[in-house]
C-alpha cells in the first residue's frame, strides 16, 4: 500500500530504526488521538517503546509542544497505539499531559493542520480520542479535541482597493502603484488610484512598508 501523497504540514523524519519488521496496514478507517502523559522527544518515546519489546514508537505522528511534527511509524505500517484497532487506524500522539495542563497554541495549530491533512487524504476517516476505544483517560480531560477537528488556519486580511489599506501602509502601497510595480486587476478610472482593485493582503503591505522605510523601495 503506497502512502497517500501529502501537501500538508512539514513532518520531520528523525531516522528512527525499527527492532522488527513492520506489518502493512490494509485499511485506514480511523484516526486515534493520544497524549504522551508527559514530556520528551520522539527519540525518547521510541526508546521507551523499544524497551517494551515493541518494534519502536507505536504512533504514526508525534506533535511536540513547540508545534514540531515528527514521523513515527510510516503511514502504511500498522501501529501499536490502540488495542483492537491498530489494523485499521492511524495514531497521532501529542506531547504533554492534558489531564493537568492546557495545550499551547503552537501545538494546537500544528495538530489541527495535521489532522485536517489526514482527513483530506482519507475521506470518511473517523477521528476519536483514545479513551473512546479503551479503558484509559488518554488524551486527558483538557485535550482540545473539538478545536483540533475544527481548526482552520487564519487567512490574512485582504485589502481590495487603496482606500481600504490602513493609513500606516498606504503611502508605500501608493508609491508602488505610481511606479507601476503594483498593478491592479481592475482599474475603473485610469486617472485615479483609489478605486483600483489591487487585492493585497496585510502581510504584503507590512513587508513592503518595512522595505520602504529601510530605503529599499
Amino acid at each position: 500500500m503506497s502512502e497517500n501523497q501529502s501537501k500538508g504540514p512539514a513532518v520531520i523524519d528523525a531516522g528512527l530504526k525499527w527492532a522488527h519488521g513492520l506489518a502493512e496496514r490494509q485499511r485506514t478507517e480511523l484516526l486515534v488521538l493520544h497524549h504522551a502523559a508527559g514530556n520528551g522527544s520522539v527519540e525518547a518515546i521510541h526508546r521507551e517503546h523499544l524497551d517494551r519489546g515493541w518494534s519502536g514508537i507505536a504512533y504514526h505522528y508525534y506533535v511536540r509542544k513547540d508545534g514540531a511534527i515528527y514521523r513515527g511509524r510510516p503511514e502504511w505500517a500498522t501501529g501499536g497505539h490502540t488495542l483492537g484497532e491498530n489494523w485499521r487506524s492511524l495514531g497521532v500522539c501529542f506531547e504533554g499531559n492534558f489531564e493537568i495542563e492546557e495545550m499551547d497554541p503552537e501545538q494546537l495549530k500544528s495538530g489541527g493542520e495535521l489532522v485536517a491533512d489526514i482527513r483530506a487524504r482519507y475521506p470518511g476517516i473517523e477521528v476519536k480520542r483514545h479513551r473512546e476505544l479503551g479503558v484509559t483517560a488518554c488524551p486527558g480531560e483538557n485535550f482540545p479535541f473539538d478545536e483540533i477537528l475544527e481548526y482552520e488556519e487564519e487567512q490574512p486580511v485582504v485589502y481590495a482597493k487603496l482606500g481600504d489599506v490602513p493609513e500606516y501602509y498606504r503611502p508605500t502601497i501608493r508609491k508602488l502603484m505610481e511606479q507601476k510595480a503594483l498593478v491592479g486587476v481592475v482599474d475603473p478610472d485610469p486617472n485615479s488610484l483609489d478605486d483600483n482593485v489591487i487585492n493585497v493582503d496585510e502581510i504584503y503591505c507590512r513587508v513592503m512598508t518595512t522595505l520602504d522605510r529601510m530605503g529599499k523601495i
